[in-house]
């Protein structure tokens, strides 16, 4: 009789370590698995992310774009500009200032502005902020080289000199 508890005592053990053993392939192979399925999903969830932050970057740099076409072919402004004097009179400003005032607001800009190419004027909502001289001050070669460009639009980011170049 105690060799026969003697035997089953050592299948017993060795039915708990093959379990055991068993438990911890098969515990291996599942995170395995799982592993592979989360690295897959991430790279989806990736490519997704990447989709939709180009979709919201481009939406946010199209807006002022679609705008300023809007503007460009604004029979008022057209007008405005083609009988514009180089020193407007204080109607004439402040015509171009409401509606520059009603751009801004409308859309939700810090600012609009727009440059007469016949004065060089830079009007704002607030007024003309400058007399552009793209030859003796550096901070206007920028609209000399985008009128000469004949490129239609130009994304540029720069600082604002009204605000103390912020």
């Amino acid at each position: 009789m105690k060799r026969y508890t003697a035997d089953v005592r050592n299948v017993s053990k060795l039915v708990i370590v093959i379990m055991l053993v068993t438990t911890v392939i098969s515990l291996s192979i599942t995170c395995l698995t799982l592993r592979s399925v989360v690295t897959r999903n991430d790279e989806q969830m990736l490519k997704v992310l990447a989709s939709k932050t180009f979709d919201a970057l481009n939406v946010e740099l199209r807006r002022p774009l679609s705008v300023a076409l809007t503007i460009a072919s604004d029979s008022f402004l057209i007008q405005n500009l083609k009988l514009e004097n180089p020193t407007p009179s204080e109607g004439e400003l402040k015509s171009m200032q409401n509606y520059l005032d009603g751009i801004r607001r409308r859309f939700g800009y810090a600012t609009a502005y727009v440059v007469s190419d016949a004065s060089k004027n830079y009007y704002t909502q607030g007024g003309i902020a400058k007399i552009l001289d793209p030859t003796k001050d550096t901070r206007d070669a920028w609209y000399k080289r985008f009128a000469d460009s004949k490129v239609e639009y130009m994304l540029k980011i720069n600082v604002d000199e009204i605000k103390k170049n912020s």
